[in-house]
This record gives structure tokens, sequence and C-alpha cells, in this order.
């Protein structure tokens, strides 16, 4: 499952240090993690008002687009090419030349 995170962009070095992270966790945090994610009480109808910067993998289909519109009204959604789940390991530049950008606008 995590090699299956990498892309051709996730270095030897750095799959072998999430590798090794992720191994080493009890069994029981990759368990709750999932649970979690899946839990139907978790996903209310609350509305977030704040400016979020969601920075997923290019054509990721992790974020339900329709549901981020009406519950992130101002969420502004940007993609990476090339990377994979651990995309700011992957493409460190990219991602924090637009996590700059996103806080310059919040006037911060």
């Amino acid at each position: 499952m995590i090699r299956g995170m990498f892309s051709p962009a996730t270095t030897p070095e750095i799959q072998k240090k999430i590798l090794s992270m992720m191994l080493s966790a009890p069994e029981a945090t990759a368990v709750g993690a999932i649970k979690a994610m899946v839990d139907p009480a978790k996903w209310k109808e609350d509305v977030f008002p704040q400016p979020i910067l969601g920075i997923y993998t290019e054509h990721s289909t992790v974020v339900n687009q329709e549901y981020a519109k009406v519950h992130y009204p101002k969420m502004e959604y940007r993609e990476i090419s090339g990377a994979g789940h651990f995309l700011m390991l992957d493409k460190p530049k990219e991602f924090n030349r637009l996590l700059l950008e996103f806080l310059d606008k919040q006037n911060l």
C-alpha cells in the first residue's frame, strides 16, 4: 500500500525514509487513521468559511469537488503534476511556492 503512494519523483532516499517511519508506527495508528477517514460521523454538513489551500497530486480523486465547493467555499484547489501522495517531499519547491503564494494572499 505504501509503495503505491510513491511516484517516479519519489527518490529512493525519500522512499526509504517514508517506509521506515510508516512501518515503525504501531498497527493501531494505521487502523485508527483509516477508520477515521471512513467514519460517517466525521463527515458532517459543517461549512468552513476560512480560506483553505488544498494541494493535491495531478488528477487526484481524493477530493469530491462538489462537496468541497459547498463545505469549503473559499478553498483554493491546486495540483502538482508528477507527484505522488507525498507531494511535499516529491516536489518541495513547487509545494512551497504554492504555499507561500497562498499565504501572501492572506496578508499574514
